[in-house]
């Protein structure tokens, strides 16, 4: 009787851990990046205009450069040398965040070129995948991030290649939706060219896996070429910020988890051991007990 106890509350203890929803690593990484204080991180960065970076300025390694803050270009945090260890650290921190999120599996499809579209959350975090190859928008898109009313929802934009903005792009950010919770991952290089569309807003953090290039207003230095509502990191490559580019930081108050004001769900694996776990428990139940 106490053998048969003792491996009913075995089972019990094995079945509990399913009902949690378990923060998963990228998770963690994304967190730990965006709430590190750094808004534009790169191997080199550069700025050839009067940019305002709010929040700091760092390199992942002693051999990187940092050229064109104070006195034309400014951050209301710090401008960490190369070589620094908090700046390597948070550019470890971010390339953890960008390997996380460009690993994620079981996007949503997008159509080539991200033409106008509407992007609806629904519970948990959203991914959404373009095509391979390299993705270039045309002049007049119009993105509408919807929450549904969750001002957690996070919307993950997984682009393979390389990501060019061509001219005026618009956001919508309706029912709670929030830039900060906007992430687009993009393979190798991130471009916005402004060309002759005027300024650019452009929502979300912006991680790349080579380059990241903000391209100059046709009026040059000192006339607003665009606002970036986020952080940018580039890997590898070189942040080159031209004209006046206003990157306005990021926030680490994000979550890939459900809504947790919802119903819990099991996730698919944990769903399949609490199964088994019960099944098991049921047939020690309904196990006789020998006697002597």
């Amino acid at each position: 009787m106490l053998t048969r106890s003792i491996w009913v509350v075995i089972a019990v203890v094995a079945a509990i851990p399913a009902l949690g929803n378990t923060v998963t690593a990228a998770d963690a990484d994304i967190q730990t990046a965006l709430s590190s204080g750094f808004t534009l991180l790169g191997y080199n960065v550069s700025n050839i205009g009067t940019s305002l970076i709010t929040g700091s300025v760092g390199v992942g390694s002693s051999a990187g450069t940092i050229t064109g803050f104070d006195p034309t270009g400014s951050a209301t945090g710090a401008v960490y040398a190369p070589g620094s260890p908090t700046g390597a650290a948070a550019y470890n921190d971010f390339l953890a965040a960008y390997i996380a999120a460009l690993g994620l599996t079981g996007g949503t499809p997008l159509a080539a070129g991200l033409p106008s579209e509407v992007f609806t959350a629904a519970e948990g975090v959203n991914v959404y995948t373009l095509p391979a190859g390299g993705t270039s928008t045309t002049s007049g898109t119009h993105l509408t991030f919807n929450a549904n009313g969750n001002p957690n929802a996070v919307f993950i934009i997984q682009v393979p290649g390389a990501f060019t903005v061509n001219g005026s792009i618009t956001f919508s950010l309706v029912n709670g939706a929030k830039a900060d919770n906007i992430i687009w991952v993009v393979g190798t290089g991130a471009t916005i060219n402004v060309g002759s569309s005027g300024p650019i807003t452009f929502d979300g953090n912006i991680l790349a896996g080579s380059a990241f290039t903000m391209s100059v207003s046709p009026d040059g230095i000192g006339t607003l070429t665009g606002t970036i509502n986020g952080c940018v990191f580039s890997d590898r490559g070189t942040n080159t910020l031209a004209g006046t580019t206003d990157i306005t930081g990021c926030s680490g108050d994000i979550s890939l988890e459900k809504d947790p004001a919802s119903d819990p769900v099991p996730e698919s694996g944990t769903t399949a051991l609490f199964t088994c776990s019960l099944l098991g428990l049921g047939f020690l139940l309904r196990r006789p007990v020998c006697k002597s």
